[in-house]
């Protein structure tokens, strides 16, 4: 009987043993994941804060343009009232010149998108599945996966519009582009 009563006693103490060793991992794990949710947390802030400046410097740019072009017509105009057709066809042409990498294949898919009547978040879905593929796939690379990330920024101020410009929402993508990406 005493025999028993040992052996039931160390059967229950490596019972306790291995409870407390899983209990060990568990605690391990949860530590880990607490861990990996807090550098998530971080790296979120630091996008949100990257995007934030990106939007900034966006903003920036574009007032910075529509003053220029304003002071190119104001400029052109000051010749008895009215600018001459070849003052516009260079302030037009200087306009243009200054479109980023991807214009032209951004106003076509701009405009093929609004032909299909998209808004609300699904024209953020819409945009974003262009970039996101890759960035699930694993094979984006750091740079890419922000401004793929920030083009949902980009293009959430045009969600509630239902008659958005083409043009503005090329600029918002493509100015997060080429910000993110270094391109020009």
């Amino acid at each position: 009987q005493a025999q028993q009563a040992s052996q039931a006693q160390f059967a229950m103490a490596q019972q306790l043993a291995n409870q407390q060793a899983s209990a060990f991992v568990a605690q391990q794990q949860l530590a880990s994941q607490m861990q990996a949710a807090a550098q998530l947390r971080a790296q979120q802030a630091a996008e949100a804060q990257a995007v934030a400046q990106m939007q900034a410097r966006q903003s920036a740019q574009a007032a910075a343009l529509h003053r220029a072009e304003a002071q190119a017509l104001a400029s052109t105009s000051n010749f008895g009232g009215a600018a001459s057709i070849s003052d516009r066809a260079a302030a037009q042409m200087a306009s243009s010149m200054a479109k980023p990498k991807g214009w032209d294949q951004c106003l076509k898919f701009a405009r093929y998108v609004k032909s299909q009547e998209v808004t609300g978040m699904e024209l953020v879905k819409t945009w974003k599945s262009t970039c996101e593929p890759a960035v699930q796939s694993g094979m984006a690379t750091e740079r890419y996966r922000l401004m793929c990330n920030s083009v949902q920024g980009a293009v959430m101020p045009f969600a509630s519009q239902a008659d958005y410009a083409v043009e503005a929402i090329c600029d918002s993508v493509l100015a997060v582009f080429n910000d993110v990406t270094g391109a020009r």
